[in-house]
């Protein structure tokens, strides 16, 4: 078995809630039906309403078994610009401006445990996403910054792990001794221990990669 695969039957079955924040991406909502078919998460997507059909009509998909959020009514919105006012010690209307954003709005549910996990960067730079996660979820005791790593799967061998060739390319001694420290704490892929992934829409050759961030 492969060992992305040997990941999905891991999940399989958990219940674990993943907030999709690119719903409207035909893309993201094509594999938000495909993890509620396969049973392997419940996934939330976020957007507004209106974009995030069209983008379930582009591709072909029914939507009635997947939760839809539109960030901009949602109730939770007052409390959440609240609680990030006071966490980065910003005034309200700059944490209305950031919160109603989808990867904003998605990282504040997973730090208020409305969601266990999230995965975005079909539409969004690697750069936004770990933004948006470190100033709303920071990152695990100990760890100085986010980094990422990459599963290569090759013919013949065991997957390769890269660590970190994406988030920190060129890291200090001390940033890759971390690296090294903190990577043991998240064997393969644990849907709880790693609340939050960029994606790639497009990995080259046979890599799958899996970054990394927070808590």
């Amino acid at each position: 078995m492969a060992i992305t695969d040997s990941f999905i039957e891991r999940a399989r079955g958990t219940g674990k809630r993943i907030v999709l924040p690119e719903g409207d991406d035909a893309r993201m909502v094509a594999a938000a039906a495909r993890l509620v078919e396969q049973d392997v998460a419940v996934p939330i997507l976020l957007g507004k309403e209106d974009k995030v059909q069209a983008a379930a009509a582009e591709a072909g998909v029914d939507l009635a078994r997947v939760t839809c959020i539109d960030p901009a009514v949602d109730s939770r919105l007052e409390e959440y610009i609240q609680s990030y006012a006071d966490k980065r010690e910003v005034s309200p209307g700059l944490a209305k401006r950031l919160v109603r954003k989808p990867l904003y709005f998605g990282s504040m549910m997973v730090a208020d445990g409305a969601a266990d996990g999230g995965v975005a960067g079909l539409a969004s730079t690697t750069t936004a996403v770990i933004q948006a996660a470190t100033l709303t979820i920071g990152h695990a005791a100990g760890a100085s910054q986010a980094s990422s790593l990459f599963i290569m799967e090759l013919p013949d061998r065991d997957p390769l792990i890269y660590a970190d060739a994406a988030i920190v390319p060129q890291p200090s001694a001390r940033e890759l001794a971390e690296i090294a420290v903190t990577r043991p704490a998240r064997p393969g892929l644990c849907w709880t221990s790693s609340p939050w992934w960029p994606c790639s829409p497009s990995p080259p050759m046979a890599a799958r990669p899996i970054p990394t961030s927070t808590r």
